[in-house]
């Protein structure tokens, strides 16, 4: 399945705080590849930031524009896409992304995630939350789709430099498998 992608994309998937878009970035421009990060279209295509989205219209309706986008994206190749944390979390999403290219899950153990989130005013999925339970009941809701993704690169050194030549090097040999 992997390795018989229609395009050659790279999606970075994961919960909040895992690096997905300063990860992606520079994973794209390595690569000479597009970077998209889907928050970021949305927010240009609503006007509104996620927050104000979250907060106005919901999650549902925020899901439903992330589900409508990626037909959008996946119609070209060679672009690294950060992926909402639970863009995947819909079967029809994570099939057209392992269709379309190699699907990579960032991950950190919560604890990480919670120092990292620790001033961040822009979560609405934390909003009136403790954060640590909150990520946590967030990540058990995932999980299942999160733990079948076959390839996973753990962020939580905080070594943006290694992180990003071994997903590089995972893409690479996914492109020659």
């Amino acid at each position: 399945m992997f390795a018989h992608a229609k395009k050659r994309n790279l999606f970075l998937t994961g919960m909040m705080a895992t690096g997905k878009s300063t990860i992606g970035e520079v994973v794209a421009r390595k690569l000479a590849y597009i970077f998209i990060d889907t928050d970021a279209v949305i927010e240009r295509q609503l006007s509104l930031p996620v927050t104000e989205i979250f907060a106005v219209h919901g999650e549902d309706f925020f899901r439903r524009h992330e589900t409508a986008l990626l037909p959008e994206i996946i119609n070209r190749e060679h672009q690294v896409i950060a992926t909402g944390g639970g863009m995947l979390t819909n079967h029809g999403n994570m099939a057209a992304a392992f269709a379309n290219g190699l699907v990579i899950l960032l991950h950190a153990p919560i604890g990480v995630l919670v120092t990292r989130l620790s001033n961040a005013t822009d979560r609405p999925l934390l909003n009136g939350f403790s954060p640590e339970e909150r990520l946590q009941e967030i990540y058990n809701r995932r999980a299942a789709f999160y733990e079948g993704i076959r390839h996973q690169v753990d962020t939580s050194s905080g070594d943006l430099e290694r992180t990003e030549e071994e997903i590089i090097t995972l893409y690479l040999e996914w492109l020659n498998e």
